[in-house]
């Protein structure tokens, strides 16, 4: 990979692959950030874990053939501020810092080792999501976020 080529910035993480990316690259320790559009991004660090559960169809496609799904979800813990803004808008961004890299042959691994070849990317990983609530808890507490994309992000260099 070519630090100077932009189209290596960023790598497309499927859905289906996003819980064993967490695990063995980055850990539950993550950073969320929300917004409620007026003001400065709330960014709070908490601790995420993954979970599957049924969806129901969605009831404005009136198709009631269509089976329950399950889905993967991610779980954390959020405070009263945080959870305000999601009361605004329930979109947000999950952060966990750039931990992992990519070598030059395209493999991902762990943490980049003193000895790794000059030629590795460290990259963060980016996954925007939504609430799978409608409504936050008042004072804080515990959410469900349905992860819609993400990406393992190189940061841009000087």
């Amino acid at each position: 990979l070519n630090r100077n080529d932009q189209s290596t910035m960023t790598i497309r993480v499927s859905l289906d692959d996003l819980p064993e990316t967490v695990s063995l690259h980055y850990g539950t320790s993550a950073y969320i950030i929300t917004s409620a559009g007026i003001l400065s991004p709330r960014v709070t660090n908490v601790e995420v874990i993954f979970d599957q559960v049924i969806v129901e169809p969605n009831p404005v496609d009136n198709n009631t053939n269509e089976p329950k799904q399950q889905q993967t979800i991610i779980r954390t813990r959020l405070g009263k501020s945080a959870c305000k803004e999601l009361k605004a808008n329930q979109n947000l961004t999950i952060l966990w810092p750039a931990n992992s890299y990519v070598s030059t042959n395209g493999a991902t691994g762990g943490k980049r080792e003193n000895n790794e070849e000059k030629d590795t990317m460290v990259l963060s990983l980016i996954v925007d999501g939504r609430l799978l609530t409608k409504t936050p808890p008042e004072g804080g507490g515990e959410i469900e976020i349905v992860p819609l994309s993400a990406m393992q992000h190189a940061p841009r260099t000087l």
